[in-house]
């Protein structure tokens, strides 16, 4: 008996660390948007950090742009997605399995302003919250930043796709978007020739805590929780900041927020033990 009931434990650990996990991962939100490779490489290092415990795996990458509420769906049932980075969302921590640690060492958490060139002159007066909420902000619902600005009443413009967006602002439809260190340059960039008037504003930021995580569909926990292990490895031995100074260092630079005046909006949305003050999870600089 007990013969037998060793065989049957050497099996399912056998079964353990040899099964093969299929991660679906969704590209970005139009072919200009770059913004997933970041994930997708942690994603990669996580996942090979733990073959040891966990065995190989394989990555699908699913194109086309998912609007958040249709990707959160996916999500829940699990069959064409089962992993995707997001903005902390208390809808998305109560239906999915989050991934305890954040993974963006709080690069969203200071915000740029993309502008259009003509309004250039409307910032110069901008020193408190109360200044900018004179001035009228291009954003998506669904988004994090469209929720905590909708919480302190900021003027709003909703666009129906990301990328529609730009082309709004190039035309004067309002007169921000507030985008992440890490998205500006390239989005700019991506866009310069068609988008001509596009800048970005020289002096501002935007403190707002917004922390990214990975969620995971609650049809797959055995990769919920290998992807817990891995980004907790990747994290403690230093792999994630050498990823983000390779995909982000140069823009980090570039932003020199310590120069910049940072109108603190904060983020009453983020529930209490959320872990923004734990030095680890931060970039310093």
């Amino acid at each position: 008996m007990l013969q037998k009931l060793f065989f049957i434990l050497l099996i399912l650990v056998s079964g353990h660390s040899q099964a093969e996990d299929l991660v679906k991962i969704a590209t970005g939100q139009s072919y200009k948007d770059t913004r997933y490779l970041y994930n997708l490489t942690l994603l990669k290092s996580a996942l090979k950090i733990t073959q040891p415990e966990y065995g190989d795996y394989r990555i699908k990458i699913v194109n086309g742009a998912i609007p958040n509420e249709r990707r959160l769906n996916e999500l829940k049932m699990g069959r064409q997605l089962n992993v995707a980075a997001m903005l902390y969302n208390q809808k998305w921590d109560q239906a999915l399995i989050k991934v305890s640690s954040p993974i963006r060492q709080g690069l969203f958490n200071y915000r740029l302003l993309l502008t259009n060139k003509h309004n250039l002159e409307k910032f110069k007066q901008v020193n408190t919250t109360e200044d900018l909420h004179k001035l009228n902000a291009g954003l998506r619902v669904g988004w994090s930043t469209y929720d905590v600005m909708e919480h302190f009443k900021f003027k709003k413009t909703a666009a129906h796709t990301y990328e529609s967006l730009f082309g709004m602002l190039n035309k004067n439809r309002f007169d921000y978007i507030p985008r992440g260190v890490h998205e500006i340059y390239n989005e700019l960039y991506l866009r310069k020739d068609e988008y001509k008037n596009l800048v970005i504003e020289p002096n501002l930021a935007i403190y707002m805590p917004l922390p990214e995580f990975f969620f995971v569909s609650p049809k797959n926990q055995r990769l919920a929780a290998r992807l817990e292990l891995g980004i907790k490895r990747i994290l403690d031995n230093g792999t994630i900041d050498r990823i983000l100074e390779d995909f982000y260092g140069e823009y980090i630079r570039q932003a020199d927020i310590k120069n910049r005046r940072v109108i603190n909006i904060g983020n009453p949305l983020l529930p209490e033990d959320m872990p923004i003050h734990t030095p680890k999870y931060w970039r310093k600089d």
